[in-house]
């Protein structure tokens, strides 16, 4: 079986989007010691400064490129032969993954010293055994090979539901189960994955529609920046520049733009499909 033809403009830009984005936190994690002398320009724009660095750009990047392998993604499970009913399910299995994983990665920043009955550091190594356990894309096999594989899916569940029973994180002088301080940015992606994805297989020819969702959505970012956003994303803090409201806007417009260059490539004779996303 051939693999399919992939996008090299959408690889590279992914590829660049992902090499800044390590670059830049690296320049700036608390775990390295904050390398000294970084010139402001690759840092992340102080919340009250009204400006931003190319640095701020690098995650919206990020999104838009999600949004941009939502359509071949989605078109080529469809040409397949999947159902609009199998393709959303698809969508909400990988959207609650990465909530799931989101929520796991911004409790690893609360961990309670002495509470659980392994350190923080084994709870954190194991975790991420376990994601990868679960969520790796294991090759299309039959008999034992694909027992195998199961039996290591089964295995990482397991070993996520221990790990979450067992979780001991702290709030000032108390001791607390996972919770969510901030939803994280797997999370954020999590979500605005769903709700684009969802939107262009319910909506793949109505540009009404998109374009309204797409007002909704902006609309959504701009009172989550003046604190009018009615979810309830950060509990007990202002929601000013909320999270999901940002990022939904981003996402979907990329999968906009995939979808009018797919229909103009496609119109000109020189279709291709692409499993990206």
């Amino acid at each position: 079986m051939n693999s399919p033809q992939r996008i090299d403009a959408v690889d590279v830009f992914r590829g660049l989007t992902m090499f800044l984005m390590l670059f830049v936190n690296d320049l700036n994690d608390p775990d390295l010691g904050h390398i000294a002398n970084v010139p402001q320009w690759l840092k992340h724009m102080p919340g009250h400064v009204d400006g931003m660095t190319f640095v701020d750009v690098i995650f919206p990047a990020f999104l838009f490129s999600v949004g941009l392998c939502i359509p071949p993604a989605l078109t080529r499970r469809m040409e397949k032969g999947s159902s609009l009913s199998g393709a959303f399910q698809h969508i909400i299995v990988r959207s609650v993954a990465l909530v799931f994983i989101g929520l796991g990665m911004v409790n690893t920043y609360r961990f309670h010293p002495t509470a659980m009955p392994i350190s923080p550091g084994l709870w954190e190594l194991l975790f991420f055994l376990a994601v990868i356990l679960v969520w790796n894309r294991y090759p299309a096999t039959d008999g034992m090979a694909k027992s195998w594989h199961t039996g290591l899916r089964v295995a990482g569940g397991v070993l996520l539901l221990v790990l979450v029973i067992i979780y001991r994180g702290t709030d000032g002088d108390n001791v607390t189960w996972m919770r969510t301080s901030w939803w994280g940015i797997l999370t954020m992606i999590g979500i605005a994955y769903f709700i684009a994805a969802a939107a262009y297989l319910w909506l793949k020819q109505n540009l009404a529609g998109m374009v309204g969702l797409l007002a909704v959505l902006t609309a959504l970012n701009l009172g989550g920046r003046r604190s009018a956003c009615i979810i309830p994303l950060r509990p007990g803090r202002s929601q000013r520049g909320t999270g999901f409201a940002r990022s939904d806007p981003t996402v979907f417009f990329g999968g906009r733009h995939a979808r009018w260059a797919a229909l103009d490539h496609r119109g000109r004779g020189r279709g291709r499909n692409a499993p990206h996303g």
